[in-house]
């Protein structure tokens, strides 16, 4: 379970003393102590305000929670908490609307089974990598949807598919974007400027020609931070914190992000050797994993790319494969979908109110 490891640090029992929730407080080091009743359910929050507030008002280390509760005004209050399986993009969204930095979880019997913080949720600003949104194509797929409009501002859902995407960057820690731009370049960069209001910062490669999917690289400054570089047409909530971290552990000079993509065959395939038959199996479902358009370089890997120079994300990886070089594939399990013809493009407006879906309601966050 999430957080689960820290849960007997920062509980202490109602009936116990105040001098739980300080020793709680410094141990955790998060900011919060948990009180939990007999039956495992959490009773309230308390912070260090909350510890003050209740010595202010005359009680001591020995006294017992319940009545330093009544004295910091902690018992006045719900606590919020939620699922323990809430998205990361709901636990999110309820820290920002709330303005907290951690939030307890409970299982389907109200029991507390741990509990994550802000930082559990986004990279600090000395992990999280540059991004590179690839948006310089022309998008001849989509037909007379991208003749005036370049693809990655084709709103989805009342929201076009790039915006979407810093969003999700800037809400896994990453703020710091750039996006290569060709096709009906001006409508890009003057829909998101500099990304001020997005709460990040947007700095634009302009591609003379198409360069391929990794050309772009070519024209950024060479800096010691790995690259996260994403095709501008996609509709995903993947785990880029997660990826990040797994490209950490894998010691990988390269990690794509990678989806599961089943087939079937609709007819019995037979297999042969020779011509001799040696098996058949009737309508087959094959599993692939495809490539997901989502890339994690380190800047050795961003220096070999030429300035100026087409060059594709596939031949990147070859050479590298070539070289015996780690690739590693990190399994996008989130909702992902490259928007790549007009009936994706439909299929988008649906997805895209899914995830946009509000997070949980108070009542349904609060026990």
């Amino acid at each position: 379970m999430r957080g689960s490891e820290r849960l007997g640090i920062i509980s202490v029992r109602r009936d116990g003393p105040l001098r739980d929730v300080a020793l709680a407080l410094e141990a955790g080091a998060i900011g919060i102590a948990l009180v939990i009743d007999a039956r495992g359910a959490l009773v309230a929050t308390l912070t260090d305000g909350d510890l003050r507030r209740a010595f202010i008002a005359g009680f001591d280390l020995a006294t017992p929670v319940t009545e330093g509760l009544a004295g910091s005004g902690g018992a006045d209050t719900a606590p919020i908490q939620a699922s323990d399986a809430t998205s990361r993009r709901d636990l999110l969204a309820i820290m920002q609307r709330h303005a907290i930095r951690q939030i307890p979880l409970h299982d389907t019997s109200g029991r507390v089974t741990g509990i994550v913080t802000l930082a559990d949720l986004t990279l600090p600003d000395s992990l999280a990598p540059r991004a590179l949104i690839m948006a310089g194509g022309f998008g001849k797929r989509m037909g007379s949807l991208t003749a005036t409009t370049p693809k990655p501002l084709l709103p989805v859902a009342g929201r076009p598919l790039i915006e979407r995407l810093v969003l999700h960057l800037r809400s896994a820690g990453i703020t710091r974007i750039h996006v290569s731009v060709h096709h009906l370049a001006e409508r890009i960069t003057d829909h998101l400027g500099d990304g001020t209001r997005f709460d990040v910062t947007i700095e634009y490669v302009r591609e003379p020609e198409p360069l391929g999917t990794a050309g772009a690289i070519g024209y950024l400054p060479q800096e010691d931070l790995p690259l996260l570089v994403l095709n501008g047409d996609l509709l995903t909530n993947a785990d880029l914190r997660g990826m990040v971290k797994f490209h950490r552990e894998t010691s990988a000079v390269l990690t794509m992000g990678v989806r599961a993509h089943e087939q079937q065959v609709p007819f019995g395939v037979v297999n042969c050797d020779g011509h001799h038959v040696h098996s058949l199996v009737e309508k087959p479902t094959y599993r692939h994993l495809v490539n997901g358009g989502i890339y994690l370089l380190e800047p050795e890997v961003c220096a070999r790319i030429e300035r100026g120079a087409h060059t594709d994300m596939p031949e990147v990886i070859a050479s590298l494969l070539a070289e015996m070089r780690r690739v590693s594939a990190f399994p996008l399990r989130d909702s992902w979908l490259d928007v790549g013809r007009p009936d994706d493009y439909e299929r988008a407006q649906s997805q895209a109110l899914a995830l946009d879906a509000p997070a949980r309601s108070m009542r349904d966050c609060v026990a």
